[in-house]
């Protein structure tokens, strides 16, 4: 099985140490502006450590309902949520603390894009119990016949966390509702418009309690009660009909969600039992390394976290945040007709890594957006860790494994040519080969795209016939081919990145794949290529990879 521990130390440390967004919103010499921040620590916040900083004339340490500070310590993130009046008082902050700060992020409200002010077609759409066109488009009433023990794979079971605008109960509660669930119930309900530390929780731990039907917050409910039917609901319309829904509102069209309310949402789904996270939401204008932590935080811990690419209009580069984190399973939306949404934002991301991973259908057929093609992604994680949680899979091991089905499974639905394309990823989302990975009837051993090389796939000693994309100057994109020694390597008992190295000529005995001649890279060649672009994020796919190495699988 893969080593699943977490790295030690940050993995998402970024460029600077006081986020730019905040200089661009306040200005370098600002004396007077209170400033929303999450200071990120090397090491372990206390109550002590949060107490001294709030002494400073300048900080205030948010508070919970308790009077306890605002902190957080899970995984590699040691945090304080904060206010710090005057930008000059935050430079000399960061100064002073510099043996201490890892670095200071804005932690302001994510914009407000118009595909969430919008109303979504979904919740006006009356259930005629019929299979809707997305879910036959990835194959998911076909795992619904499948069955472990004599148990259908529906999500039985698993509990899907919807990190949304809130769940209106009713659509899904009432025998009348559009989206009356077969089995399966919306089981804890948070509300957190308020931040994270002053959030309103509608059950107990647990999940013990009455269920208040109707939901009583169904605000925003175009948004969250659609993404929610895609994934969970029921009458023909969500793709884990039977699996539960865990209802976390952190945003509203007045109150977007923000880095501290994402990333404590995302702990506490760790922490409670959440199975899968899905996330319909983004941010095209700010970075935000600390959610990029807590999804790596989940990852590791066994929790698929699925994330909608953004609207970008079919922009390059236009990935929303926090889509371009790694251990994301990032998803954009198509058409019915399979073509990509007018809506859907295009990769790779801005420091040019191979996002999106998977398209997938948009349900919200007439804008296309990809919040309804994430909880497409979403529910086929549920259906695969039914299956694994029947299996006695242990937990931790399910947010690589399923993150690996899924992308090896669209990459059985490939596209265009071979390998990740900017606009289509590595392929479409397709819920019943994904299922056929973790059940054992694909080997993770399977060579995605062997069907489409006629020969010289394997050579000798493990060395692969890799197709390479570089970006040239002027916008374009052309294949390179390469041959590459592919490798995955432990250090320390922690699965570190593939180790690839570029030779100059064929391996002895290697076979060239027809109507595709081995091109020689030159020594000026394979320079550009190093000091460029990063190797590892532009081989887009290797024959053969190992069960361990799907830990490092991006």
């Amino acid at each position: 099985m893969p080593n699943t521990q977490p790295p030690n130390q940050p993995t998402n440390i970024p460029q600077w140490v006081i986020d730019p967004q905040i200089k661009s919103k306040v200005g370098n010499g600002d004396l007077e502006t209170q400033m929303p921040v999450i200071i990120r620590l090397k090491d372990n916040v206390t109550i002590d450590i949060a107490e001294e900083l709030d002494r400073l004339s300048y900080l205030q340490v948010e508070r919970n309902k308790d009077g306890s500070p605002y902190i957080l310590n899970f995984g590699n993130i040691h945090m304080v949520v904060a206010k710090i009046t005057g930008y000059k008082n935050l430079e000399a902050f960061v100064n002073q603390y510099k043996d201490k700060i890892l670095f200071v992020e804005g932690n302001y409200p994510a914009p407000v894009p118009e595909s969430i002010v919008s109303k979504s077609s979904l919740i006006v759409a009356k259930a005629d119990d019929t299979i809707k066109w997305y879910l036959d488009f990835i194959d998911a009433p076909q795992v619904w016949q499948k069955q472990v023990y004599g148990v259908n794979i529906t999500g039985l079971g698993v509990n899907i966390a919807m990190l949304d605008s809130g769940i209106d109960d009713w659509y899904f509660e009432t025998p009348e509702g559009n989206y009356s669930k077969p089995g399966g119930d919306i089981w804890y309900q948070i509300d957190a418009l308020a931040g994270w530390n002053n959030r309103v929780e509608y059950y107990t731990p647990g999940w013990s309690g009455v269920d208040p039907v109707p939901d009583t917050h169904p605000l925003d409910k175009p948004h969250g009660t659609g993404t929610a039917a895609v994934a969970a609901g029921g009458k023909g319309y969500g793709v884990a009909p039977q699996a539960n829904l865990i209802d976390i509102r952190v945003f509203a069209t007045w109150s977007m969600w923000d880095s501290a309310r994402l990333s404590s949402a995302i702990h506490w789904c760790v922490d409670h039992g959440v199975d899968v996270i899905s996330m319909s939401l983004g941010d095209n204008i700010n970075s935000h390394p600390t959610v990029w932590d807590a999804i790596e935080y989940a990852y590791f811990s066994g929790v698929p976290v699925c994330v909608a690419a953004g609207n970008g209009n079919n922009a390059l580069y236009s990935i929303w945040d926090p889509g371009v984190a790694k251990y994301a399973i990032t998803v954009m939306g198509c058409f019915q007709n399979g073509n990509p949404s007018t809506a859907t934002s295009f990769g790779p991301t801005s420091d040019k890594r191979p996002k999106p991973e998977i398209i997938a259908p948009s349900a919200d057929e007439v804008a296309g957006t990809t919040s309804f093609a994430t909880p497409c992604a979403s529910g086929t994680a549920a259906l695969l860790v039914q299956y694994l949680m029947s299996t006695g899979q242990q937990r931790r091991y399910r947010g690589v494994l399923v993150r690996a089905a899924i992308i090896r499974a669209a990459a059985l639905h490939d596209i265009g040519d071979i390998g990740w394309e900017h606009n289509h990823g590595h392929g479409y989302l397709n819920a019943l080969d994904a299922y056929k990975y973790v059940s054992g009837e694909y080997s993770y051993d399977l060579h995605a795209y062997a069907t489409k090389w006629r020969k010289g796939i394997v050579t000798p000693d493990y060395w692969y016939l890799v197709w390479v994309w570089w970006p040239w100057p002027w916008g374009s994109w052309i294949p390179r081919y390469g041959w590459y020694v592919y490798t995955a390597v432990e250090s320390d008992g922690q699965m570190e990145p593939y180790k690839i190295t570029l030779v100059d000529s064929a391996p002895s005995g290697a076979d060239v794949v027809s109507g595709n001649p081995y091109r020689e890279w030159t020594s000026v060649d394979r320079h550009k290529y190093f000091n460029s672009y990063t190797v590892e994020a532009w081989i887009t796919h290797v024959t053969f990879l190992q069960p361990y190495a799907v830990a490092s699988y991006t």
